[in-house]
């Protein structure tokens, strides 16, 4: 800042975007501007109908962005409030090295659209194609980009037609002062202005509401939500509900349907299946052992030969040739107890009334 209080006497192009600067030009890059420039905007969703002129004549500096400059600033900023703009977007300046106006994108998102005017009529307005040309890639601050007379630059949805006459005398477009776009947002002028506004009733116009800085956040981010939905209407075909699984059955045909289901009274009488006798198991016939047996070939070499007994006959032990016969007991009898043996020694009876006889029998005994 000056010593008087006014704008700077030097504009440094290096802290705005890449790049060396040459020592020739770098002197005369900051002269004040002298030369008539004035932005009219073209189609806009975000400025309103009344703001349609910006005066830029004298400014060194101008700056485009979202946010609301900080302040006590003396850098001018055209302020677009919409999620397409970055927060300080793009600057124009004057270049006084060149004597003339020029664009810098300051590494936007989005980024800066600039078009000639000498491809188009001062009338009509720009159309997207091969003349409409971004000023560098995203997050990339760009190389300043001279402008002349009828360019348009687009930011975000805001279209910008320039007007730099050389007589110093606006037009019949840029002329008209009383749609001046605001290029400082003083808290103090935008309080008396609100004070202005409010009737004796105590209250505001339209337009002149006091909101909510988040609310109104809230409501901008609805606002660019809903020009990405669709449009209201009849819905179209290609939106409508497909029934993919009408298209199967129309295709492959439909599977039979199932069978009614059984109440709880069986039409036809459950056929009860009879049960078979119980299978009583039955032993493998006896077999002679092999010769290859391990216990075979152990016997005869000890002098064992098929047929004998086991045992030396000297012993007076009675050998069986054949081996005892399984067979089902009576009376708890051990194995190999005949019948008549388990007659003779308790008599008729259960197990119980035999041995409550042979206690008696002993007690007897005893007396």
């Amino acid at each position: 800042m000056s010593s008087d209080g006014g704008y700077p006497n030097e504009y440094v192009p290096s802290y705005e975007w890449p790049g060396p600067v040459s020592e020739e030009a770098e002197p005369n890059l900051g002269t004040t501007s002298t030369s008539f420039l004035r932005l009219v905007a073209v189609n806009s969703a975000i400025l309103p109908s009344k703001h349609k002129v910006a005066i830029l004549t004298g400014y060194p500096e101008i700056q485009f962005g979202r946010d609301k400059p900080a302040s006590g600033a003396i850098i001018p900023r055209i302020r677009l409030r919409e999620m397409e703009v970055s927060k300080i977007h793009s600057t124009a300046y004057w270049n006084g090295a060149e004597k003339e106006w020029a664009l810098v994108d300051m590494g936007s998102v989005h980024g800066t659209f600039w078009q000639s005017g000498q491809q188009m009529d001062e009338a009509s307005e720009p159309t997207p194609g091969p003349s409409k040309v971004r000023l560098s890639p995203s997050r990339v601050a760009s190389l300043p980009r001279p402008l002349q007379h009828l360019d348009h630059v687009t930011i975000g949805s805001t279209t910008f037609s320039i007007h730099i006459h050389d007589d110093e005398l606006p037009c019949l477009e840029c002329a008209s002062a009383s749609n001046e776009i605001p290029l400082f947002h003083d808290t103090r002028t935008t309080k008396v202005a609100a004070a202005k506004a409010t009737d004796p009733t105590g209250h505001q116009e339209a337009g002149q509401v006091k909101t909510n800085p988040k609310k109104s956040l809230e409501m901008l981010k609805k606002s660019l939500l809903q020009q990405h939905s669709y449009a209201s209407g009849p819905i179209s075909s290609s939106q409508r509900y497909t029934d993919r699984a009408e298209r199967r059955r129309q295709m492959h045909g439909s599977l039979p349907p199932p069978p009614p289901a059984l109440g709880p009274q069986r039409t036809k009488p459950r056929l009860e299946r009879a049960t078979p006798p119980p299978v009583e198991p039955v032993s493998d016939p006896p077999q002679q052992i092999s010769s290859s047996n391990v216990g075979h070939h152990l016997l005869t070499k000890m002098g064992w030969q098929p047929g004998e007994t086991l045992g030396h006959e000297s012993d007076g032990a009675n050998h069986l040739l054949e081996p005892i016969q399984v067979k089902h007991s009576a009376n708890r009898a051990g194995l190999g107890v005949s019948s008549a043996e388990v007659t003779a020694v308790g008599g008729s009876g259960t197990w119980r009334e035999q041995g409550k006889r042979k206690q008696y029998e002993r007690l007897g005994s005893m007396s």
